[in-house]
């Protein structure tokens, strides 16, 4: 009895360890209370709001999300980027870490000035399950990094 007993034991411990490690698949993020790094040349916000959503379906994987993220830059100035982003590659899913280039589109907002439709090649967004956060940013057109978003994946 005691043998069947520490079967079971490994059983449930070595399935928990495989299950871990599992590619993310058909899976819902949400995202928020990130620190803005840098949108464009401003990199001191006050006020930051941050909205991430994601939604990966299907057997190809398609995915598609928004960004929406707001905060007070250090001229004083409310700016806004809204995107809608597009899967193009999953650079890596290994269960644990899920990273996502997309195409995007959407609009960048200065107060003051006028909003500016934007079309982005490649905006990168990396989940971590274990530590539930969401990284996401774009070097090439309009640039900005946004980290440490709080996120929770549904599934």
């Amino acid at each position: 009895m005691r043998k069947f007993l520490i079967s079971i034991f490994l059983v449930i411990v070595l399935t928990g360890s495989v299950f871990a490690f599992m590619e993310i698949t058909n899976t819902d993020l949400r995202a928020k209370d990130g620190e803005i790094k840098y949108i464009e040349d401003f990199d001191e916000f006050t006020n930051v709001k941050t909205k991430f959503s994601y939604w990966i379906t299907g057997n190809n994987l398609k995915g598609t999300g928004n960004l929406i993220v707001t905060g007070i830059n250090e001229d004083n100035e409310k700016v806004t980027l809204n995107l809608r982003l597009t899967k193009e590659e999953i650079i890596e899913n290994n269960g644990l870490i899920m990273t996502v280039a997309n195409k995007a589109k959407g609009t960048y907002y200065v107060k003051g000035n006028k909003p500016v439709k934007i079309e982005l090649e490649k905006v990168i967004f990396s989940y971590d399950k274990s530590n539930k956060k969401i990284d996401i940013y774009s070097e090439e057109g309009l640039e900005f990094s946004i980290e440490n978003m709080g996120g929770t994946m549904l599934n």
